[in-house]
């Protein structure tokens, strides 16, 4: 006797919510008989509803092991879309979009929708896109085809093409990002326990491949672009994010060419009233910046917003400090790590700051190996001057 003892979950995800799709049997005369059946609500009770009849499980197997091998499987990629429209689901994010979707565009409702998709649910669909495999609106449906994603929301998407993101994005105003950013951050706050207490923000950059004609887009800028295509447009990002699995808390799109320290300028009260509008005490949080936004205004602002702060030194501009550290140095064990350090009171711009020096020895081993390269490079270039001077003819 052959049995069948295993119970399979599919989480299915709609804007009504989550249907489970379960294996169930039933008992009829001594035999059992197995069934696919769903869950759903019929005048407003949930009721199972069976989606196909597989019969008793030696019947199962033999239909099984009957399969010809000219029958091909294809597999497709599940798991990290399903876990994304899962947790979707919880935080209602196409909804939450949906409340701020105000299309400007004559001749379009107010809050359009294209193929039967609302503004939110595309968007919802383009960045679970671009979180499992970065790639062009175009080529969005030719990614989707390789996942789940059509069965698991139960519909056709094969016609969500480029001028499909582009006619629904449009309808969502610039202006409700932030808005909707906000509101979003306070629902994952309340369903997962992300750790806020310490803030990491930075900056970064992206190439584009806008037209240098296009004066529509005023983001795109020329600039010192980090992947470096400083020959083409680039789009500056900045972003604040969690100390604990980089949660982005806060995000910025600016012009490509600012540099780190003009932009913190325009970010810093932003990310104070991102933190207080959703229920953050700033008192028990500490935002960590890199000596690129260093500046004497940026530490003054950020001194009377009353935020708690790292920044880093550039050790160049501080030779004092650097001279008295070396000789006070102690090893300290950080979490595991012993590293030599020292700690003081010292007036950075006018305003008394705790300092805290360290040796990184992973730094200072890139450094003396940089140092041997050049060196070498110098070596063999002094070899190649004395051989033409060995080689010249005698007159």
């Amino acid at each position: 006797m052959v049995t069948v003892s295993f119970l399979l979950f599919c989480y299915v995800y709609t804007e009504r919510g989550a249907i489970v799709a379960t294996l169930q049997q039933k008992t009829s005369h001594g035999h059992k008989y197995w069934y696919i059946v769903e869950s759903r609500r019929v005048n407003g009770k949930p009721r199972p509803v069976v989606l196909q009849y597989l019969g008793k499980a030696e019947d199962l197997l033999r239909r099984l092991q009957e399969i010809s091998n000219k029958q091909s499987i294809k597999s497709y990629s599940h798991g990290a879309v399903a876990a994304l429209l899962e947790a979707a689901h919880i935080l209602d994010i196409p909804s939450l979009l949906n409340t701020y979707v105000d299309s400007s565009r004559a001749g379009i409702a107010k809050k359009p929708t294209r193929n039967h998709i609302t503004v939110g649910a595309t968007l919802l669909l383009g960045a679970i896109g671009w979180v499992c495999m970065m790639t062009s609106k175009r080529e969005w449906w030719k990614w989707a085809q390789t996942t789940s994603c059509e069965y698991l929301l139960r519909c056709n998407l094969s016609k969500i093409d480029s001028q499909h993101f582009w006619d629904l994005m449009d309808a969502l105003p610039v202006e409700a990002i932030e808005k909707f950013e906000s509101e979003l951050l306070q629902r994952v706050r309340k369903h997962y326990p992300i750790q806020t207490d310490t803030l990491f923000y930075d900056t970064t950059n992206f190439y584009t491949y806008i037209a240098s004609t296009n004066d529509q887009c005023t983001l795109a800028q020329r600039g010192k672009n980090k992947q470096k295509r400083n020959d083409i447009r680039q789009i500056g990002l900045a972003m604040v994010v969690t100390r604990e699995d980089y949660i982005p808390l806060f995000h910025m799109t600016h012009e490509g060419n600012r540099n780190d320290s003009v932009v913190f300028q325009r970010v810093h009260q932003k990310i104070k009233k991102r933190l207080q509008d959703s229920g953050m005490d700033i008192d028990k949080h500490t935002l960590v910046f890199d000596r690129g936004n260093n500046s004497k205004k940026n530490l003054h602002d950020i001194n009377k917003l009353g935020l708690h702060y790292v920044g880093a030194l550039t050790p160049y501009h501080h030779k004092t400090l650097v001279e008295d550290t070396m000789n006070q140095l102690a090893i300290q064990d950080i979490n595991g790590q012993f590293i030599q350090v020292y700690r003081d009171k010292r007036d950075i711009w006018s305003d008394e700051k705790t300092v805290v020096i360290y040796v990184s020895e992973t730094f200072k081993a890139g450094q003396a190996r940089g140092f041997y390269q050049a060196l070498k490079k110098r070596e063999q270039e002094l070899k190649k001057l004395r051989f033409m001077k060995d080689s010249q003819p005698l007159s």
